[in-house]
């Protein structure tokens, strides 16, 4: 087993460590990578949260996990997921290499807790902030150790925390915003020494057809520039 995929494998142990010790009563459980985990990515993919219940915690993870088994998958749920989504991302990477670009990327969530809605996250959970902020370190170590060459964020909200744990941005440029309410959509900075291009969350935000496609091609753009 290589050096890194022992260390992401421990990292996914310490979650669960986290989660059983301290937050068991979140019964929707845990997820932290959604993809195998490479050095130096040309491209890590940060999410806001992972979805689902605890009938999804039980089909993907609950079992392994509690028999000590954190391996890591050996596919990229955005490649080879139906899920809306997955569908969506995938529509995102929609140029010449772009799905091989995709299915190399690193991904994983800003928050490793599952909830089914971000509302359910906030109102019915009095541990949140703790979690996140667990959650949170987690993130910056793994970051720090990969050394991704360019981070997609989806989700301004991701984008926003991110910041918070990476430290201020620069050079931050808002390349799309949705019409007359300026809403931002897509944009770019460098944070904490990492690129980053953030999007709004491709299937939370009612993106309509004309924004989308605009979106993607300056992330077609974007990503040539590392």
């Amino acid at each position: 087993m290589n050096n890194i995929k022992m260390w992401a494998e421990n990292i996914t142990r310490d979650v669960y460590s986290e989660y059983i010790n301290k937050y068991s009563f979140w019964k929707y459980g845990i997820k932290v990578f959604y993809s195998p985990v490479t050095f130096r990515p040309k491209l890590m993919i940060i999410s806001y949260q992972p979805g689902g219940d605890e009938k999804d915690y039980e089909k993907e993870e609950k079992k392994d996990y509690e028999k000590e088994d954190f391996h890591l998958q050996n596919f990229n749920s955005y490649v080879d997921t139906n899920h809306l989504m997955s569908r969506k991302v995938r529509s995102l990477f929609d140029f010449n290499g772009g799905l091989e670009l995709l299915k190399n990327s690193v991904v994983f969530p800003l928050i490793f807790f599952r909830s089914p809605t971000i509302s359910i996250w906030k109102q019915e959970n009095p541990q949140r902030d703790k979690m996140e902020k667990f959650s949170f370190s987690k993130v910056k170590e793994i970051i720090d150790k990969l050394q991704p060459q360019k981070i997609l964020i989806l989700g301004m909200k991701t984008y926003d925390e991110l910041k918070y744990i990476l430290g201020t941005a620069e050079n931050e440029k808002v390349l799309h915003k949705r019409g007359p309410s300026n809403e931002r959509m897509a944009l770019s900075s460098k944070c904490g020494g990492y690129k980053l291009f953030a999007i709004t969350h491709p299937t939370g935000a009612r993106i309509n057809t004309s924004d989308w496609d605009s979106i993607r091609k300056l992330f077609e753009k974007d990503i040539n520039i590392i």
